[in-house]
């Protein structure tokens, strides 16, 4: 399920994803995933796990090109990476992760917060965000007899 709000943000999604997916495919890796958790206005990547652990030690020799300039929120006055920026893969999957839930869950990390994460499987060429939402619900009932 795609909720993003612009066919742009989407496209800019799958591009950076596919890039992803060769650079992984590179080094030997066959699957990742990423979690993140947040709340009370601050976020961060929590574990990043691959498959075969052997193959990490070599996964910041390659380069991934990213443009995540579509992805970033309206109105956001944080910084946000430049277009086509080479950088590591371990800071690319980290940095599409981020932008990915940040695009779908804009206020990921605010209030009660929320957690997640991104599963790659290269061989499939597929990547899900599985995203968790918290919130507190306050009632307050009376009757009057």
């Amino acid at each position: 399920m795609n909720t993003l709000e612009s066919d742009a943000a989407a496209e800019c999604l799958r591009q950076n994803g596919l890039r992803l997916l060769d650079a992984l495919a590179q080094v030997g890796i066959t699957k990742a995933s990423v979690r993140y958790a947040g709340q009370r206005g601050s976020g961060a990547i929590r574990r990043i796990r691959a498959s075969p652990a052997s193959a990490l030690g070599k996964w910041d020799e390659v380069a991934v090109q990213l443009d995540l300039s579509s992805l970033k929120p309206v109105g956001e006055g944080a910084e946000w990476p430049p277009p086509w920026q080479d950088v590591p893969l371990s800071v690319a999957l980290i940095a599409f992760t981020l932008a990915w839930v940040t695009a779908e869950h804009p206020c990921w990390q605010q209030q009660d917060g929320s957690s997640g994460r991104l599963i790659v499987d290269v061989a499939s060429r597929r990547l899900r965000l599985k995203h968790d939402a918290y919130f507190t619900e306050n009632f307050e009932h009376s009757l009057m007899v």
